[in-house]
């Protein structure tokens, strides 16, 4: 079965950023769980989905998709996967935990949770204008980002697998993470 490392981090904390320029030197294959669950929902909806209508509907909803087109992927694909997901979903109504379950599914062998500089995490969310995200504070990126970190380490913790904190941009320690 394909190898997944499950990479999780607060919106704008650059997993995509780390994960693209990881990836694509080790051979691995670096999978968006928002762009896995877009296409899932413009098929069965048979029209496109975009970001916010997946920020905005039913998040819990929306991971039984998620989880059976992850599989179907899975089942197609050789190389390692890199996994960029969310364990917590920052709503304009407030934060939703993705539940221990859907991770089960996707069945990571390593938990690698992202961390920054709130500041920076701001910064970066407001130059972001592909997305649409809730206005937060410092002091709400830096409790979301907590709240992130202690889900991992429950998750990584419950899936049996270890749990790896790399700090924003340090692809030397992702890379080791990634491989380890």
């Amino acid at each position: 079965m394909t190898r997944v490392a499950l990479v999780v981090g607060v919106s704008g904390v650059g997993k995509s950023y780390v994960i693209g320029r990881c990836a694509a030197n080790a051979g691995l294959i670096h999978v968006q769980a928002s762009d896995v669950l877009r296409q899932a929902k413009a098929d069965l909806l048979a029209r496109t989905v975009d970001r916010e209508e997946l920020r905005k509907g039913q998040v819990l909803d929306n991971q039984t998709l998620l989880s059976k087109a992850f599989g179907k992927l899975r089942a197609r694909e050789s190389r390692p996967i890199v996994f960029d997901a969310h364990n917590i979903i920052d709503t304009d109504d407030g934060y939703v935990e993705i539940p221990l379950e859907v991770f089960r599914l996707i069945d990571p062998y390593v938990v690698i949770a992202l961390y920054g500089d709130p500041e920076s995490i701001l910064g970066h969310r407001s130059r972001d204008t592909s997305r649409v995200r809730p206005d937060r504070t410092f002091g709400q990126i830096a409790e979301y980002q907590a709240l992130v970190i202690a889900l991992a380490e429950k998750h990584a913790r419950d899936l049996g697998v270890p749990l790896r904190l790399v700090g924003a941009g340090d692809e030397e320690a992702f890379a080791r993470a990634i491989l380890a």
